[in-house]
């Protein structure tokens, strides 16, 4: 009986202390703040589909790339441009498998634009990153996605019909 109240005086400190509403403040915030993040990314995607669907190209570009450096702190460019920093992002694991598909996603957006104004070239080299980004995601998940392996089976055609 007197372990039992013990045990209990114990833990009605600790709530009194407020340790424990620290652990779940720590928490909420945490869990807040990915909110705010997945919420502001949605809006920079919303932003570049209507400038897209607008025909302006060059702003839903730049937008594309200040998405990439804001939620990624990656640039775009360099990442098509040269291949070691390819090398480093898929071999070394510096993104995590979310920000993979986050990033493959901006690289077809991108190749989905490239597609629009006849720059052949740019779109196939973005279509293929994008392409290799969601294989590596794929490969390491433990989990299955279907979404992504229809995002793959559309970007082979995609390549496919763009070179033919």
């Amino acid at each position: 009986m007197w372990t039992i109240r013990i045990i209990f005086d114990r833990k009605r400190e600790f709530y009194k202390r407020g340790k424990c509403s620290e652990l779940n403040k720590s928490r909420m915030y945490q869990r807040d703040y990915i909110l705010r993040m997945i919420e502001e990314f949605f809006k920079f995607l919303r932003q570049i589909l209507k400038l897209t669907s607008d025909k302006q190209y060059d702003e839903a570009l730049a937008l594309i790339d200040q998405t990439a450096q804001r939620f990624l702190k990656v640039e775009l460019d360099d990442i098509v441009n040269h291949e070691d920093v390819r090398i480093d992002i898929l071999e070394n694991h510096v993104l995590s498998n979310d920000q993979l598909t986050i990033l493959a996603d901006l690289l077809k957006a991108k190749a989905d634009i490239y597609r629009e104004t006849n720059h052949i070239f740019s779109a196939i080299s973005h279509y293929q990153l994008s392409l290799d980004l969601y294989e590596q995601v794929q490969k390491e998940s433990t989990n299955f996605s279907l979404d992504i392996a229809n995002k793959m089976d559309d970007l082979k055609l995609l390549i496919l019909n763009i070179s033919v």
